[in-house]
């Protein structure tokens, strides 16, 4: 229960700068980002005040799913949600097509469970942030509907616990790709 009480409260944050703005005009953008096996975001751009090209960025969503398994005994299931905010940027290449770029950080929580048949159940905690910059292109292909893709190198710093033994503690930094090759569609309003 208190899982669905924290994703509505996320998702209530996500949209409450929508209904506290409603008068900016309309290119407000709303999405969905993925990149089709284990990275499912909602989107929300909104323009910053008296620019064209900046734009405000949330993301809320499953930012990680797996399932491992190795060789014939253990079974792995890693779980991740996340929010993120952002600057975005755009130039225009060309009619309809536009380069966006900007700075954005997120923070994460993460849960891992493994299955082993000759051992307890042991449950792991991941909570992080990560500070990116995303790189891609977006395409307005038809008013009012938009197609894009970006990646997000970053870096990370994560800390791991777990919940069955008091003293497995991890503390992981992590440099490379937050998102790779992520596709978004949405509609712009």
């Amino acid at each position: 229960m208190h899982l669905k009480q924290s994703i509505f409260a996320g998702l209530f944050l996500l949209f409450l700068p929508h209904f506290a703005s409603a008068q900016r005009g309309s290119a407000r953008e709303l999405g969905f980002r993925t990149n089709a096996y284990n990275e499912f975001n909602a989107i929300y751009r909104r323009p910053k005040s008296g620019s064209k090209n900046k734009y405000d960025r949330w993301r809320l969503g499953l930012v990680d799913f797996q399932l491992s398994r190795i060789h014939a005994d253990p079974i792995e299931r890693y779980l991740a949600v996340g929010l993120a905010y952002g600057l975005e940027m755009r130039k225009p290449i060309v009619d309809q097509l536009y380069f966006v770029h900007g700075p954005e950080a997120s923070v994460f929580m993460g849960w891992t469970r493994d299955f082993r048949r000759k051992s307890p159940r042991n449950l792991f905690v991941d909570n992080g942030i990560a500070f990116g910059y995303a790189l891609g292109v977006q395409y307005q292909f038809k008013e009012p509907f938009f197609l894009g893709i970006e990646t997000l190198p970053g870096l990370s710093i994560g800390f791991s616990r777990s919940l069955n033994n008091d003293n497995f503690n991890i503390v992981e930094f992590d440099g490379g790709f937050i998102s790779v090759a992520v596709f978004s569609f949405g509609y712009r309003f």
